[in-house]
Formats: structure tokens, sequence, C-alpha cells
């Protein structure tokens, strides 16, 4: 992964016309570049979703003190993670307050419905997968089902070069 990509800072407002879509490109690129770190893709709390499209954000103990974690009140949660061009994806893992609860990846694509198992297990240990290389169309989604008061704190997905 190149380390020399702009940031936005480096733009000047007002330097051609093309100035908003470089911002743009630059913020898209810091995004990318804080989810991939090394050899896996981060996931945090807000990455993950109930259903209705409903994002989850870290819940907050009292008004200055965050507590890390997400709440789905035993509802099905859902993640979906991009895999980069000329990587695949490995193992993956989720931290939450229960080890016991369970957590399964599938990989999709964008030209279809289908969705096929690559893994399952439990919040205890990182999950060994069936591999899945990047294709042009293909992507990770990723299930937690937790139970009625447990919290998720994040989790990652391995990657390697193919």
């Amino acid at each position: 992964m190149p380390t020399d990509w702009p940031v936005a800072a480096e733009y000047n407002e007002g330097q051609d016309a093309d100035t908003d879509a470089a911002t743009s490109l630059a913020n898209s690129i810091l995004t990318l570049r804080s989810a991939l770190i090394g050899d896996r893709i981060k996931l945090l709390p807000q990455d993950f979703t109930l259903p209705g499209n409903v994002t989850l954000l870290p819940r907050l103990s009292n008004d200055t003190t965050p507590a890390n974690g997400v709440a789905a009140g035993g509802s099905r949660v859902w993640a979906t993670v991009n895999i980069p061009a000329g990587y695949k994806a490995t193992a993956f893992r989720l931290y939450g307050s229960n080890t016991a609860d369970v957590c399964a990846i599938y990989e999709c694509d964008i030209s279809g419905a289908a969705a096929t198992s690559k893994g399952t297990g439990t919040l205890a240990a990182e999950v060994a997968m069936t591999s899945v290389s990047a294709t042009s169309t293909n992507f990770l989604l990723i299930k937690w089902d937790g139970g009625a008061a447990t919290l998720l704190y994040g989790g990652y997905v391995l990657i390697e070069e193919t």
C-alpha cells in the first residue's frame, strides 16, 4: 500500500476548478488508509448496521466519558468490507463483551443477492475462513449475533497480497 498518497490538507482551496474533486478524492483515500493497517482491515463500531440500515454508534456512559462498543439489543448486526485490489482475505475477528457470541463471514457480489459462507466462529478467537481474493465486484459481509445485553467493540479482517 503506497505511503505517499496525498491528504486533503495538501490541496489549497481555489487552486483550480478541480479542487473540490481533489479534496473529495483525498478524503476518500484517508478513509481507506485509516481502515487498512498493515495486514488487516480495521472494523470500527460505526461499520456495523442493524436491519433497516441503522448505523450503530458507540454508546456514551455519560456526557463526558465515552465507552467503546455498540449494543444491538439481541438483533443480528452486519458489516460490509471491501477487499482491496491485489489482496485476499484469510481470517477475521470480532471483539465484544461476550466471547460466546456467534459471528460469520460471507462472500457477496454487487451483481446479485447470493451470499456464500466463508467461515463461522465466536468472538473468543480469530476465525479462519476460506480465503477470498478481491475481484471488481465482490465484497465481504460479516454477521454478529449479539445477545440482548452484550456489546460489540470492533474487529478486523486479515488480508494478504495475492
